[in-house]
């Protein structure tokens, strides 16, 4: 483990925040990081969308997002599917994060 992945764990650890759920949009083999949500349902994903929505429509071109059936399969900007991807915050940590969108 780096230095600043023991600082970053040290930082949540310090501060007691919620758990946070990875939330990323993914086309094929590409992911990319949209948020840390406390939420994991749907109304935490349009919320995180919602404040990325200008990174997300650069990053999909297109600001049309559709559910994408069931809740835990996310939603659907153009090619891009963006869903909760089953890790937490400090999992990410400790296992390298995804580059951000914003």
């Amino acid at each position: 483990m780096t230095a600043e992945q023991t600082a970053q764990l040290e930082r949540l650890t310090a501060q007691r925040l919620a758990t946070r759920y990875e939330l990323a949009a993914i086309n094929g083999e590409k992911r990319i990081l949209v948020a840390y949500c406390s939420r994991n349902n749907r109304s935490g994903l349009r919320a995180a969308c919602s404040k990325c929505a200008q990174a997300l429509v650069a990053l999909t071109g297109t600001d049309m997002i559709y559910p994408n059936g069931k809740s835990a399969d996310g939603c659907k900007m153009a090619d891009w599917i963006i869903r909760f991807t089953g890790r937490t915050q400090r999992e990410a940590i400790m296992q390298g994060e995804l580059p951000y969108v914003g």
